[in-house]
């Protein structure tokens, strides 16, 4: 993991920005000592495995669709 000073990321955003994109991840510090880091966001391609994108699959049907404001109800307690 490469490692920047805030000075660094201050003065060349756009470099740091770059790396990001070619997936390297990077630790900030702060007079030496690490501070956050940043790193490229996790790709997804394959959304398949991904429970939410298969509700369909699993619901049960025991009734009719719920509409948006019956939903709000329910999440929000409306």
């Amino acid at each position: 993991m490469k490692t920047i000073s805030t000075l660094e990321l201050r003065r060349s955003t756009q470099k740091v920005m770059r790396w990001a994109k070619e997936g390297q991840s990077m630790m900030v510090t702060h007079r030496g000592r690490p501070v956050f880091e940043i790193r490229p966001p996790a790709m997804y391609d394959d959304l398949s495995n991904d429970p939410f994108y298969r509700l369909n699959e699993v619901a049960e049907d025991i009734g009719p669709s719920l509409s948006i404001e019956e939903i709000d109800g329910i999440v929000y307690g409306k």
